[in-house]
């Protein structure tokens, strides 16, 4: 695709040329003339010449002044001035030159007059192209359907005008009153679209006014040069004295003077206008801080229907999405979704992040893949995201008709709004998010009571000292200990569900109900972990399992049957043989082997548990605690920890290793539930 500045340096070059065949025909033929000699010069060259030069002064205008993106009156104005500035500076030179000339007697040489008359027809057509088109941005500001089809007729008729050139001249200018009159009333129908005035502040409204004056001045400067060197009656070429330029005169003349009468009368109503504009900014934020609605359905709706009265766009969406980016809530209107998803997925191809980034398409027509949203006839879409500081909350989308339909004051009105209403919206789920939260502590408080009576606090078994200690990462845990005395067997166990919270709590329930199930089919360890997994597989979802460790004692033979479902291994300490170290066995957690038995894979142990025998059983929560260097407390510190204290009372011991744990953390809160228990025969 070719490139703007391409393209205008192709209408500068052609417009040199262009102007420099007209000057070199003038010159020739008023030469001709002047020497007496009889030279022939087709007609054709100076119509396509000029005409030319008219059409790519025109264009390269349109495109320059056509692609300024931010609507700024003031620059666009001030624009307009320097070129009209610079045009009669050169004109005023040559003007200076021409009296010179009076002076040294050389006013006669007609040859020099008409090269001068050239000069200034060619900054006069530079001034009325940049007025012309400066002049239409505004105005065309908040343009509606029908202004912009006016404008499109007015603006290809003038274009239309220059084909009169190819006519006999005088023949055209006996009935030019009849060819201007259309467009002279078209020109001051367009004078008085002057929107943009109630936009400006005070100071800005002045230098308006300034510099329309000096525009307007300026116009009328160029006016009598062109007729003062117009009187030369050797001039072959007219370049401004036609009716093309004298259409694009009066409406740049028509234009300006309108708009400096209007800004004069708005002069003095400017400060109640800026006042007035204060006050309402300052209760919009004012309203952000005290004001906002329960139910977000209602803010969607006010939203919405204010961002469309004030763009008076034709049709419009409105997406709300949740956290995790799905759609809760769609307004349409004049379209159905399967249109918005369209739009948007083009929007995205064109590379718009238009869920982060705000999206001003002023043409949909010269977008990539149009052809695909041609049937909508929209011409124009602006796509804004809503947030509220770093939450995404959704995006607005309006459409219009007309091209350009979203002016930059516009955007930031309705920004305002937006801005307003994700306060609103953030406010809403906060207080939304604050009933859940409440309702769900509410909940755990309850699952802790149900959970903390699921839990035994102590056990009194003839010769056996037993304590333990549990401590949960949240509310609730999914750690599990239990014991139960059953035909002279004490039957203890302790578990570890994968997860925490509420979930790994419910695992945990299902474990006990299962262990009391199968504590009285008097069951070896083995047999036990077979048929605890047979009966959780059903119960647990694919990617949670239960480690475990069960220990049943016989209190007539002292001996303890264990076995182990990849729990953490227990810690022995022989009194008798003065030995204390991991009791380590084969075994895989429950819910892991879910299609055959699991038997296979478990590994008993038997042991003699004599007097002054201790066995220690914990959770991985007790070995992966970790310090502020991110190093675990580790099974090695536990097993010496264990062992140097072995000697004293079951509660000393898990006293002495809480309080190595603790320092080692520095009192952190665990990250995961970890459970001591402590058996000692006395």
């Amino acid at each position: 695709m070719i490139k703007k500045n391409t393209i205008s340096r192709g209408y500068i070059v052609l417009a040199f040329f262009a102007w420099l065949s007209v000057f070199l025909y003038d010159w020739a033929g008023t030469y001709a003339a002047y020497t007496q000699q009889s030279v022939w010069l087709p007609i054709a060259i100076k119509s396509i010449a000029s005409n030319a030069f008219l059409i790519s002064v025109m264009l390269f205008f349109k495109l320059e002044i056509g692609s300024i993106q931010t609507l700024n009156f003031r620059e666009l104005l001030w624009k307009t001035f320097l070129t009209a500035g610079a045009s009669i500076f050169v004109i005023t030179l040559i003007r200076l030159m021409l009296s010179v000339m009076e002076l040294s007697n050389v006013e006669n040489n007609d040859v020099l007059t008409n090269a001068f008359y050239n000069f200034n027809a060619a900054f006069t057509t530079i001034f009325l192209a940049n007025a012309f088109y400066v002049f239409k941005r505004l105005v065309l500001y908040q343009r509606t359907k029908i202004l912009q089809t006016v404008w499109k007729v007015f603006e290809y008729g003038c274009f239309f005008l220059c084909l009169l050139n190819f006519f006999n001249h005088e023949q055209v200018y006996s009935s030019w009153l009849w060819i201007a009159s259309p467009f002279v009333l078209i020109s001051f129908y367009f004078a008085f679209n002057v929107r943009w005035v109630a936009y400006l502040s005070f100071n800005h409204k002045l230098q308006g006014i300034l510099l329309l004056a000096l525009i307007l001045a300026i116009s009328v400067i160029f006016v009598e040069f062109h007729y003062e060197y117009n009187a030369s009656r050797f001039t072959h070429v007219d370049i401004s004295g036609n009716i093309f330029s004298i259409v694009l005169y009066v409406f740049v003349f028509l234009y300006c003077l309108v708009a400096l009468l209007v800004l004069l009368f708005n002069l003095p109503t400017s400060s109640v206008f800026e006042q007035k504009f204060e006050e309402v900014l300052s209760f919009q934020k004012l309203s952000k801080t005290v004001k906002f609605e329960k139910e977000e359905h209602k803010i969607y709706d006010v939203l919405f229907d204010s961002c469309i009265n004030i763009v008076l766009a034709d049709a419009a969406w409105l997406e709300i999405v949740d956290e995790k980016g799905n759609v809760t809530n769609l307004l349409l209107k004049n379209i159905i979704r399967n249109d918005v998803h369209n739009f948007k997925t083009i929007f995205r191809k064109t590379g718009a992040k238009i869920n982060t980034q705000a999206f001003n398409s002023k043409n949909l027509k010269k977008i990539p893949h149009a052809s695909e949203i041609e049937n909508l006839n929209f011409k124009s879409a602006l796509v804004l995201p809503l947030y509220s500081t770093s939450e995404r909350i959704g995006n607005l989308g309006l459409l219009k008709k007309v091209n350009d339909g979203f002016d930059k004051e516009i955007i930031e009105i309705i920004n305002t709004y937006l801005a307003q209403a994700s306060v609103s919206i953030h406010n809403s789920r906060l207080l939304n998010s604050a009933i859940e939260n409440e309702r769900y502590k509410a909940q755990l408080s309850v699952a802790k009571k149900v959970q903390k009576r699921l839990l035994p606090t102590y056990l009194e078994v003839p010769n056996f000292d037993v304590s333990v200690f549990y401590k949960s990462a949240e509310e609730v845990g999914g750690d599990y200990y239990d014991f139960v005395e059953i035909d002279n067997k004490l039957i203890v166990v302790i578990g570890d569900v994968s997860g925490k919270s509420t979930s790994a709590a419910f695992n945990m329930a299902q474990m006990k109900g299962v262990f009391h199930a199968l504590a009285t089919l008097n069951l070896s360890a083995n047999e036990f972990i077979s048929k605890a997994n047979d009966a959780l597989v059903p119960c647990l979802e694919k990617n949670s399992f239960i480690t475990l460790q069960i220990l049943i004692f016989d209190l007539d033979s002292r001996q303890v049957e264990m076995a182990r479902a990849g729990h953490c291994p227990p810690i022995y300490c022989c009194a008798t043989e003065n030995t204390c170290d991991f009791v380590k066995s084969e075994g895989l957690g429950l819910g892991i082997i879910r299609n055959k038995s699991i038997l296979p894979f478990i590994e008993s142990k038997i042991l003699t548990f004599t007097e002054g025998d201790t066995l220690l059983l914990y959770t991985d929560g007790v070995t992966e605690a970790r310090n502020d260097q991110n190093q675990e407390f580790g099974y090695e510190r536990l097993r010496e920890i264990f062992c140097k204290n072995a000697r004293f009372a079951s509660k000393t011991i898990i006293d002495n290793i809480k309080s190595e744990i603790f320092d080692f953390t520095s009192g952190k809160q665990p990250d995961d539930d970890f459970t001591l228990l402590v058996i000692k025969n006395v």
